[in-house]
């Protein structure tokens, strides 16, 4: 029996689903997480969240931790074609937006992140304690690590 394409993309991402709720049951916000959003939102500032995660696992994690409420945008790698390191998630938050690229500052725990922003255009922090250590990260050039 042979599969198309469409049918064994839907297939594996069945299978990350599974994974990434998985790996969200156990994982918790980073230290000033919190403080950092709430500070942010009072600041009036737009945020929005691109993750190569799918939307079931994003949208269970930003339930589970009361953090949807930050975000005016949500992008996730089931909102576009090509997800990260290629820039189509973020340039789709900025479209979203409205806001152009050189008002915005990405924040990325992955050299994913860092590719990414530099192809979209946006400046990028890279944050440290994330998926990446920080002599990879540093390696990839961020504009604030």
């Amino acid at each position: 029996m042979s599969m198309h394409y469409p049918e064994v993309k839907r297939r594996l991402e069945e299978i990350l689903d599974i994974y990434e709720l998985e790996a969200f049951s156990t994982s918790r916000p980073q230290q000033d997480t919190i403080s950092t959003l709430d500070s942010l939102k009072n600041l009036g500032v737009k945020l929005g969240l691109v993750t190569n995660d799918g939307s079931k696992a994003a949208y269970h994690a930003l339930t589970r931790f009361s953090l949807l409420r930050y975000f005016d945008v949500i992008v996730t790698r089931d909102d576009v074609e090509r997800i990260k390191p290629r820039p189509d998630g973020i340039l789709k938050a900025l479209s979203v937006l409205k806001i152009p690229a050189r008002q915005v500052l990405f924040v990325g725990d992955s050299y994913l992140d860092i590719i990414a922003a530099r192809e979209a255009g946006v400046d990028v922090a890279a944050v440290i304690g994330g998926v990446h250590p920080a002599e990879r990260l540093r390696g990839f050039s961020p504009q604030y690590l």
